[in-house]
C-alpha cells in the first residue's frame, strides 16, 4: 500500500523550487536525508534523465517524476506540494513549435529498486488511482500540514 511507504517525514510542504529541476533536487534531498545510502548524483542523473525522455507531469495538478536507481534496498517516495505550482515543460503536448508548461502543485518523486518490477507497476498503479479522485487530490493540495497530507493519503489507501 502506498501509505506504508510514507510518514511524515517523507512529506515535504511549500517546496522551494519553482522548476522541475530545481524541485526534483529538492525532494531528492529529503529522500537522501532519510537514506544517506542513496547515490545523490546518480539518482539526481537518472530523474533529470527520465524528466528529459517524457515528462512526468501527469496532468495540471500532479507531477510523478520517477527512475530506477542502483544500490536501493525498498522503494523511496518523497511528497512534495507547492501552491504556486512547480513549472514542468511538457515537449509532448508542443503544438507548433510550442513548449506547453503544466505546473502541478502535487509531486510524487519516486526511486525504483532495479529488480522489482511489480512493486513499481503496484506503486504507479495506486498513485494514478489517488489521483484519478479529484476530491481528494484537491484536499491533499489545500492541506495545511504534513498530517494532513499523510492522513488523506492514508484513508484513501483503505
Amino acid at each position: 500500500m502506498l501509505s506504508d511507504l510514507i510518514n511524515l517525514d517523507v512529506i515535504k510542504m511549500n517546496l522551494q523550487g519553482a522548476d522541475s529541476d530545481e524541485a526534483i533536487a529538492e525532494l531528492l534531498e529529503v529522500m537522501v536525508n532519510k537514506n544517506p545510502a542513496i547515490n545523490r548524483k546518480e539518482a539526481l542523473e537518472a530523474l533529470y534523465k527520465r524528466e528529459s525522455q517524457q515528462s512526468t507531469a501527469i496532468d495540471a495538478r500532479v507531477a510523478i517524476p520517477h527512475c530506477i536507481c542502483e544500490g536501493l534496498d525498498k522503494i523511496q517516495l518523497v511528497i512534495g506540494l507547492r501552491p504556486e505550482g512547480v513549472e514542468f515543460d511538457c515537449p509532448d503536448l508542443t503544438k507548433e513549435g510550442e513548449s506547453k508548461i503544466r505546473k502541478p502543485k502535487l509531486i510524487f518523486e519516486i526511486l525504483f529498486t532495479k529488480n522489482d518490477t511489480s512493486a513499481h507497476l503496484q506503486v504507479l498503479k495506486e498513485i494514478v488511482g489517488l489521483i484519478s479522485n479529484n476530491e481528494l487530490i484537491e484536499n491533499i493540495i489545500l492541506a495545511k500540514n504534513a498530517q494532513e497530507v499523510f492522513n488523506f493519503i492514508k484513508e484513501y489507501d483503505y
